[in-house]
């Protein structure tokens, strides 16, 4: 649980001239993915699961719905797919007036439960599988109330007659950091934002990246991301393993976050890159390629990592017949870092784990 007390707000540092050369290479790679490179053949979860047939307000609905499952630790490849099947399997919980008068927070957990086929007694009183389905159910009565009072049902109405993210943003704001809707911070609604403007469903105006473990682990990596107040080294508790302890870290659930996504929105306006080119790009470049590096990867339920002193002086502990996903990466030689998603997921923190080993290149 995050502690509720008032917690200290610091700056985050930015190096702008290294960003503007990661982001230009990044944006170089990205533009020729119709024909070559590490982005050819990649495909995102909202184009690859999302039904043609829907009309503007159900495609718009769906999303609405579906970013409740981007929250936190979580795979951004599963919610899409959970909830276009859920979505085929009842499309009348994506109908704000209809929910209302007809499902409770109860039907809608059991139909999640379902479509993700875990619906045994033993396995619903758990946070199973990264979901917390029912917190999940009670936001989505709670928000299908408001977008239905406030924006009569359709969540292109909250970006009526708004041409940029702050001023949309400014309409679901409440007091104390609350928005109109639980569950959906900054974060979720730049999401929601990206996906309407996806689809045309709304006008495109600069929108900050959707600041999640992927987005972090490139900007960290490489010295986009300095120093900052909230990374600290990482402190001692019953269930971190040694290895990390000490090392650079930083407590997602703080500000951090929204930091670094208010400093995108700024640098991607005055640097000339579209956040409709750079979102997809740096979560498919982490998703696909850094994930698949040899140093992320945890054993022993993410309390074991691998040495990398011990990994530059023994080249046996290689992993045999490796494909290292770093050859064919575009900013490799700016990635200095090694960022494991493990205690992300497990803990919420982003930790530094140590220098990133090049795999020996044999001729």
């Amino acid at each position: 649980m995050v502690n509720k007390q008032k917690r200290k707000k610091y700056t985050v540092h930015f190096d702008n001239a290294k960003a503007k050369e990661v982001f230009s290479i990044i944006k170089s790679e990205w533009d020729k993915k119709e024909e070559s490179g590490v982005f050819h053949g990649l495909v995102l979860p909202q184009d690859n699961y999302i039904p043609s047939y829907l009309s503007e307000k159900e495609l718009s609905l769906l999303f609405f719905y579906a970013v409740l499952g981007q929250r936190g630790s979580i795979d951004s490849d599963r919610p899409m797919k959970i909830w276009a099947e859920f979505r085929k399997r009842v499309p009348e919980a994506f109908d704000t007036a209809f929910v209302l008068e007809n499902f409770s927070s109860e039907m809608i957990l059991s139909g999640l439960w379902e479509t993700i086929g875990a619906n045994n007694t033993r396995d619903r009183n758990k946070p199973n599988r990264g979901f917390k389905l029912k917190e999940i159910s009670e936001f989505w009565i709670y928000n299908s109330e408001e977008l239905l009072k406030f924006w009569d049902g359709d969540p292109r109405n909250i970006f009526s007659g708004v041409n940029n993210f702050k001023d949309a943003f400014k309409r679901i704001e409440r007091k104390a950091g609350k928005t109109a809707f639980k569950g959906i911070g900054m974060k979720v609604f730049a999401l929601l934002t990206i996906y309407l403007q996806e689809r045309n469903l709304i006008s495109i105006f600069p929108t900050p990246l959707p600041v999640d473990f992927h987005t972090l682990r490139i900007l960290w990596a490489t010295g986009i991301i300095k120093r900052s107040g909230w990374i600290r080294p990482c402190s001692i508790t019953k269930n971190r393993p040694e290895q990390i302890i000490g090392k650079p870290a930083v407590n997602i659930y703080y500000e951090f976050p929204n930091r670094v996504a208010y400093w995108s929105t700024r640098f991607m306006r005055e640097n000339g890159f579209s956040h409709l080119d750079m979102n997809p790009a740096i979560w498919l470049l982490s998703r696909s390629l850094c994930s698949k590096n040899f140093q992320n990867t945890s054993r022993k339920e993410a309390t074991q990592y691998i040495d990398a002193y011990k990994l530059a002086n023994d080249f046996s502990l290689w992993p045999r017949d490796y494909k290292d996903p770093c050859r064919i990466c575009p900013i490799e030689r700016h990635c200095k870092w090694i960022i494991p998603s493990a205690p992300y997921w497990k803990w919420g923190l982003l930790v530094k784990l140590g220098r990133r080993v090049s795999f020996p290149r044999l001729l």
